[in-house]
């Protein structure tokens, strides 16, 4: 059997922003809170069992950009909307698939 991919193509994939973009999570999280009525609240563990958590989370998308040519389109505070709204509308409908169909046609309205 013959397959049509490359290698190179059947891998994982990140998307994310320009390095320079990059938010700490608990930005990440006081931007997402605003959006919602209920928010989350952030306390920091003891940490006496050595876990370490990165203040500082990073997608790597330069594969995406070498291979695909690919650039975010969105910022921040876009796709923190799509992500809030996915959540909000999930929460509700338990529509996956009806959900993201929906927001796949409306990103072309931030483009």
């Amino acid at each position: 059997v013959q397959t049509c991919a490359l290698p190179i193509y059947e891998n994982n994939w990140n998307f994310g922003p320009k390095k320079k973009n990059n938010k700490k999570v608990l930005e990440i999280i006081n931007l997402l809170n605003a959006k919602f009525n209920n928010p989350v609240r952030v306390f920091k563990k003891n940490n006496k069992d050595n876990h370490y958590e990165s203040k500082n989370l990073m997608l790597n998308s330069i594969k995406a950009q070498k291979y695909l040519s690919w650039n975010s389109k969105l910022n921040i505070s876009q796709s923190l909307d799509l992500v809030a709204d996915w959540y909000k509308n999930t929460k509700k409908e338990k529509n996956y698939l009806s959900v993201c169909k929906m927001q796949i046609k409306n990103y072309f309205n931030y483009l």
